[in-house]
């Protein structure tokens, strides 16, 4: 149950990096919470919009593509 609370903390913390602006941040943290659930397409596609906006558009494509093969298509949104 560790590894799940790790993620989640993990990942609610990027998320309001990300509202602060602060992509860097955000995609370090979210690499963390894909390090105790690395089958989360969610938070692939979490961490392609802070390489986009980061400006790592190739980076970004990449981990959108990563997130999408990850979830079905109903849960792209």
């Amino acid at each position: 149950a560790a590894q799940p609370q790790a993620a989640d903390d993990y990942a609610s913390l990027g998320e309001s990096q990300f509202k602060a602006g602060n992509y860097a941040e955000a995609l370090q943290s979210w690499r963390h919470a894909m390090v105790d659930d690395p089958n989360n397409g969610g938070l692939a596609l979490l961490m392609g919009q802070a390489l986009f906006a980061s400006g790592k558009y190739d980076e970004a494509a990449g981990a959108v593509q990563g997130g999408m093969q990850m979830l079905p298509e109903d849960k792209w949104g």
